[in-house]
């Protein structure tokens, strides 16, 4: 079973993978959803979450859940 902090490095790693390489992600702080299967995690771009600056918004950066067990996506 893995720890909030290996469930949150892995959801990092991926919102890296599949975020353009000019865009920062960053996961939404204190939206993290925690189930007894795992967590929701939120992100958009740093540059949105940090300044609220619309034109920076990622589309389609919905939710993805990591599960506990299995740290799978």
């Amino acid at each position: 079973m893995l720890t909030d902090k290996e469930m949150l490095e892995i959801a990092e790693l991926f919102i890296r993978r599949i975020v353009a390489k000019d865009i920062e992600p960053m996961i939404i702080p204190n939206a993290t959803l925690n189930k007894p299967y795992g967590n929701i995690y939120f992100f958009n771009s740093k540059k949105h979450i940090l300044t609220g600056d619309p034109t920076a918004s990622l589309v389609g950066s919905g939710p993805f859940i990591v599960e506990k067990e299995t740290g799978r996506v």
